[in-house]
C-alpha cells in the first residue's frame, strides 16, 4: 500500500507465530455509501515491511462487502 495513512482508517495487526515470531500487518479500511440504503466496506491488509525481496514479498489482500437494509 503506497497511499498515505488516513487517521481512523488504519491499524497494525500483530500475528504471533511459532518460536516467538511475529508478523505485523498494515490493515486499512474504507466505508462508502453507493446508494441511500447501501454501504460498501473494503478492508485491505498487507504485511508491514514487505518489499520486493522474495523472502518477504506479500501481495495486499482486499475483502469487499455490501451492507444494506430493505425498505
Amino acid at each position: 500500500m503506497t497511499q498515505a495513512v488516513v487517521a481512523g482508517y488504519q491499524m497494525y495487526y500483530t500475528d504471533c507465530g511459532t518460536s516467538n515470531r511475529q508478523m505485523i500487518y498494515d490493515v486499512r479500511w474504507t466505508i462508502t455509501q453507493p446508494s441511500t440504503y447501501t454501504k460498501m466496506v473494503i478492508v485491505t491488509a498487507k504485511m508491514k515491511g514487505a518489499g520486493t525481496d522474495v523472502k518477504t514479498f506479500s501481495l495486499p489482500v482486499s475483502v469487499r462487502s455490501l451492507v444494506g437494509q430493505g425498505t
